[in-house]
């Protein structure tokens, strides 16, 4: 008759402990991609709202001639006067090329 060896097994409590470890740990890493990636998301449209300040100040300080339209690699700019009731304003409308994404602003001003 052969003796078998009796192999040591993991009970079921240690494999539930050692998934839940493990899907935790998978979880955290996604939450950590998925705020990298919108980080870099952000950065891209702190651009368009670093030009829209600079039209802006520009604007404000008398350095910008209007109807204005520049366009650079990735950002179309237009900026353009509007009088709609009576009411005077510029509109900025910043386009980034490479997502088709439009930032609009439009400003009050006083003439």
């Amino acid at each position: 008759m052969v003796i078998l060896k009796k192999i040591k097994a993991s009970s079921l409590n240690e494999v539930i402990i050692a998934t839940v470890i493990i899907v935790l740990v998978f979880a955290i890493a996604v939450a950590i991609l998925n705020n990298i990636l919108i980080n870099i998301a952000h950065k891209r449209e702190g651009i368009i709202d670093k030009e829209m300040n600079e039209l802006i100040y520009s604007y404000s300080n008398g350095e910008l001639k209007l109807p204005y339209h520049e366009e650079s690699e990735d950002l179309s700019i237009q900026c353009i006067k509007l009088k709609s009731n009576e009411i005077p304003a510029i509109r900025l409308r910043i386009l980034n090329k490479k997502n088709k994404k439009v930032v609009e602003r439009k400003i009050l001003v006083d003439e």
